[in-house]
């Protein structure tokens, strides 16, 4: 296999991981990003790694081997692995929403996804640190578990530097070339041109922007849009996410723990990270209205977990969401002649390790990757035949 030249925009998850596989390949690798490795949408990640109710099969199937690429990224980076596999605990208070969990637990046999079934008092003595509130029961999915999302970039994009890449942050990609060269350019105006074999796109919702320029409209969901032209109602806005992170407490978690309005896991500050998509998403992300979540939430916690009583909110990550148009990942070419390929997908960190080992592969040796044949971008041609 010869030697080729690869940029990679965007040092996000998936970007980070992509320019360290190609790297330990030994291809020439420049990773560029608008700004640090891993402060774009990624930083503003709850970054849960899992296959817990995605559907179709599919899509389950290729998180699972998302998470698989994680465990066996964990050995190979060994004493600085940033993968918690903590295990997902999921609580219930109502004898519907334990219907409908069981129907999931049921799916997820079958899908051979490993989960238990929690009663009431397997609940408390799995995680004896929360008050409960009279459960219907839950589920403990324990293959699961959460990313370091910034030692896992900072790490990554160390390892490609060691193995001879060049990282460029603070370099605004504006435009690509008909060949695909990338057009970037500095806070001062300094403009370059980023010669390569392959440019990869990986910058999440600026992947839109980025593939207009050689005229390509990529169908990811806009991160602003107008509520009458949509026909959408005030409360809908799919992007938006947000994640909470409490002040260092004497709460502890052992597990990833999720009910009907907020999600809590281990933060890495010694404190909780906190989420509910439902709650942010009611807002549009310049409302601001959309900044009483971090106190909403925190109230909801303190429920749960009393000894929050003392804790605050100590900062707050907002971000737009990358949202293909029918939900699920997109890994393809973008352009005929294979010189510009795009990943956009909103399950960035449970597939980043999965997506850069096959994808690596697909850019250097061309052969496909069977697992991937369902999230090429020509099922978007033929949605509308």
């Amino acid at each position: 296999m010869s030697r080729q030249s690869h940029v990679v925009i965007g040092a996000g998850v998936i970007g980070s991981s992509l320019a360290y596989q190609l790297a330990a390949g030994g291809h020439e690798v420049t990773i560029v990003d608008a700004g640090e490795a891993g402060h774009g949408t990624t930083s503003a990640s709850f970054a849960w790694v899992n296959s817990n109710g995605k559907t179709p099969q599919a899509y389950a199937d290729l998180n699972m081997l998302g998470m698989r690429a994680h465990a066996r990224q964990a050995r190979e980076f060994g004493g600085r692995s940033w993968f918690h596999q903590t295990g997902n605990v999921q609580i219930v208070h109502d004898a519907e929403a334990m219907a409908v969990l069981e129907a999931k637990i049921d799916r997820l046999r079958d899908w051979d996804y490993p989960v238990e079934r929690l009663t009431p008092d397997r609940l408390a003595s799995l995680e004896p640190s929360l008050t409960l509130h009279n459960p219907a029961g839950g589920a403990f999915y324990p293959d699961e578990g959460w990313i370091d999302t910034q030692l896992m970039c900072s790490s990554l994009i160390e390892a490609a530097i060691r193995l001879g890449a060049t990282f460029l942050p603070f370099h605004t990609v504006t435009h690509l070339t008909s060949t695909g060269q990338a057009i970037a350019t500095t806070g001062d105006g300094t403009e370059t041109e980023l010669s390569t074999d392959v440019t990869t796109l990986t910058a999440g919702n600026g992947i839109k922007r980025i593939a207009e320029s050689i005229g390509v409209d990529f169908p990811i969901m806009p991160t602003t849009t107008s509520i009458a032209a949509s026909g959408r109602t005030p409360e809908e806005h799919p992007t938006v996410g947000m994640t909470c992170t409490t002040t260092p407490t004497p709460a502890r978690l052992e597990h990833i723990i999720h009910t009907s309005d907020v999600s809590l896991r281990p933060a890495v500050n010694g404190g909780i990270t906190l989420t509910d998509h439902s709650t942010a998403s009611r807002w549009d992300i310049h409302d601001p209205a959309l900044w009483q979540v971090p106190d909403l939430l925190l109230d909801r916690a303190r429920r749960l977990l009393p000894e929050l009583e003392t804790a605050h909110i100590d900062t707050v990550k907002l971000g737009n969401r990358v949202l293909p148009n029918d939900g699920v990942t997109i890994a393809d070419w973008v352009d005929p002649d294979r010189h510009v390929f795009a990943i956009a997908t909103h399950s960035g960190v449970t597939l980043a390790a999965y997506l850069a080992e096959t994808i690596a592969n697909e850019l250097t040796t061309g052969t496909r990757t069977p697992a991937l044949e369902q999230f090429r971008l020509d099922r978007f041609q033929e949605a509308t035949r």
